[in-house]
């Protein structure tokens, strides 16, 4: 079976009233200006290949999607912060498993649309492979990017502005392909223009997203959208993202419904399966990408072991030292409390100093010390504070040894300094007001004018009391000039 279309094609006209003469140039007019009719059989085939595996592609991703969801509402999110590299393995097997369900629907398409007629696309074959060339660089750029030159964030920004780039130029030509058979094919259709600007749309935004990013993917995860415009562009464009993609969908859906009333496609399946189910190219992409995905898992599978050892192993000594850390403070409120109370002795506290409490925060420190990732974040940051800790112990002891005030008060408002440092660190905007008011008497006592500035910006009563001390109360036994005055002008009462 054949389907013929041409677009030309008119029906002479049957008036009897017309002249004859007239109608004979009439007729000669139409024969002339007929064309010879196109196959479209092929055409066809491949839009409908290509409908289907569009179709397993979006119910595949679903199904997948859906069960991460489950598989995560079951072992929490812990487990994605302890083994990285595994979940970002099987998220590539995923991606591979998908592709190789589509495979063969998408590789009969794009044999079937290289037989596209040139009165309708001039140079099919040639498009079809440079869309798909264009998409592989692209890929292998994406694909390995973050593995050669992640020491490099700014040629990792460029790296990854130039694979964006690519695949925007790939969709482009495939897009501007099927806009072109359905425009002659549906000559009342407009083709996917709008569908195609949207997406060219996402891409440029994709683009200049990942080079105000800087190659930093933290400035792609902020939770402050306002004051990232990196952030603002990747949302902005996933949001054409969806919109383009709906239109491309509900266009093609359109397409394949038309060619599936034109052409006897079962039969044309059949009679394709007989034949060479694929073009050397896209063996060749195949097996390109088969290598390619070999590489990554070599550079990936030695070190997964390692990886997840290291992950065990950092777990385990930030559970050592939060247990450490714990007792440790809880005996500071406990003692500290007493010590104020005049429970205590100057020598009774200087002794638990210096035998107990110290040798315990070194006891933490050591903990951190063996932690074979220097270069740490968090490692770093809980080795300062256990270290400013130590500091304001030993400052606590030599007052108390000179029975110096002025000494002791340096030390309580680096004890205090301590403190605030990790309670700024913890406070985010759905934090409690609690935590905020904390700061704010902190800040007081450590002389930290900005961070009382900043508490009372985001709306902390200047006059409210913990454990009936305001803070215009704690400024004055601290003996803060400077800082009674400032909370007097912004409302604070005797």
């Amino acid at each position: 079976m054949s389907f013929d279309y041409n677009p030309q094609q008119q029906t002479t006209s049957e008036s009897e009233d017309l002249q004859s003469e007239l109608q004979k140039i009439d007729a000669l007019d139409k024969e002339m200006s007929k064309k010879p009719p196109v196959p479209l059989d092929e055409v066809g085939s491949g839009v409908i290949y290509y409908y289907k595996a569009i179709k397993i592609i979006i119910l595949t991703y679903l199904i997948g999607y859906i069960a991460s969801a489950i598989i995560l509402s079951c072992i929490g999110t812990d487990y994605l912060k302890r083994y990285v590299v595994q979940v970002q393995l099987i998220s590539e097997l995923f991606i591979m498993f998908v592709l190789a369900i589509a495979a063969p629907s998408i590789f009969k398409s794009m044999e079937c649309f290289c037989r596209t007629p040139s009165v309708i696309v001039p140079n099919a074959k040639l498009t079809i492979v440079n869309s798909w060339v264009i998409w592989f660089v692209a890929y292998l750029l994406s694909f390995f990017a973050g593995i050669l030159i992640d020491n490099n964030p700014s040629v990792l920004a460029v790296v990854n502005t130039i694979s964006i780039v690519l695949f925007g130029c790939s969709v482009y030509l495939f897009m501007h392909f099927l806009s072109t058979i359905g425009k002659i094919c549906q000559p009342s259709k407009k083709g996917c223009q709008g569908a195609i600007i949207i997406m060219m749309i996402y891409y440029a935004l994709s683009a200049l997203a990942t080079l105000i990013a800087g190659g930093s993917v933290e400035n792609l995860q902020s939770s402050d959208a306002s004051t990232n415009p990196a952030l603002s562009l990747a949302r902005l464009g996933g949001l054409m993202y969806i919109i383009g993609g709906l239109m491309y969908l509900s266009y093609f859906e359109k397409l394949n419904k038309f060619f599936k009333t034109k052409i006897n496609f079962y039969k044309l399946d059949k009679e394709n399966a007989k034949v060479s189910a694929f073009n050397a190219c896209f063996i060749a992409l195949v097996v390109f990408s088969v290598l390619g995905f070999i590489g990554y898992m070599c550079s990936v599978i030695p070190n997964m072991n390692n990886n997840a050892a290291n992950n065990i192993e950092f777990q385990q000594i930030i559970n050592d030292y939060d247990a450490k850390e714990t007792k440790a403070l809880n005996d500071w409120s406990s003692i500290f409390g007493q010590f104020n109370d005049q429970k205590m002795t100057d020598e009774q506290f200087d002794d638990w100093l210096v035998n107990t409490h110290i040798p315990a925060w070194k006891e933490a420190l050591s903990i951190l010390e063996t932690s074979k990732e220097n270069d740490n974040p968090s490692i770093d940051f809980l080795k300062t504070i256990t270290q400013d800790r130590i500091a304001y112990c030993n400052s606590f002891h030599k007052a108390l040894q000179q029975h110096s005030k002025e000494l002791y008060k340096k030390a309580f408002q680096e004890f205090q300094r301590v403190d605030l440092k990790v309670l700024k660190l913890s406070y985010t905007d759905t934090a409690s007001k609690d935590v905020l008011l904390q700061i704010l008497h902190k800040a007081v006592v450590a002389d930290d004018l900005e961070t009382v500035k900043w508490a009372i910006s985001n709306g902390v009563d200047v006059n409210e009391a913990i454990e009936g001390i305001t803070p215009l109360h704690r400024a004055r036994i601290m003996n803060l000039q400077n800082m009674i005055d400032f909370l007097k002008e912004n409302g604070a009462t005797e």
